[in-house]
């Protein structure tokens, strides 16, 4: 990876064979409009996961990842896009309460940090980005940590 900011999330089966793969940049979003950077706060944003066969087991593994990751980095943010099927999604969200994360759908400003490339590509942006260190309007379902009681 050129950018310090990008992971891939690998998930592999019992044999060790990789079965879904997703980009993940680690970044910041706010709420659309909010141009003094209140609701500003850390996110992963997630690309939808390819692979030969995204079934119901292998979303649910990625998902949980994800969402672990998400707590071991105090619990920021997940954002995905529209690209993710209505399946997906539901397996998604199942793993997120688990893990005390509720979605919110809506539209965002996501920021788009300085990058080694002189272009990238985004499905969840809608393709190629060639501008940098900016916010990009974004419809999408974030996942945010749900307050504990205390």
């Amino acid at each position: 990876m050129a950018d310090g900011n990008k992971r891939l999330l690998n998930v592999r089966n019992s044999e060790g064979v990789l079965v879904a793969r997703s980009m993940i940049k680690l970044t910041k979003q706010r709420d659309e409009g909010d141009y003094e950077r209140k609701t500003e706060r850390p996110t992963m944003l997630v690309e939808r996961p390819y692979g030969p066969s995204l079934s119901d087991v292998v979303v649910r593994a990625f998902a949980g990842t994800l969402f672990r990751k998400a707590d071991e980095m105090g619990g920021v943010s997940v954002t995905l896009g529209k690209d993710f099927s209505a399946d997906m999604m539901r397996v998604i969200t199942e793993e997120a309460e688990k893990h005390g994360y509720r979605p919110r759908e809506g539209t965002f400003q996501v920021h788009i940090p300085q990058s080694a490339n002189a272009y990238e590509y985004s499905d969840s942006l809608g393709g190629e980005i060639r501008y940098f260190d900016t916010y990009h309007s974004y419809t999408g379902i974030t996942f945010e940590k749900a307050p504990t009681r205390g």
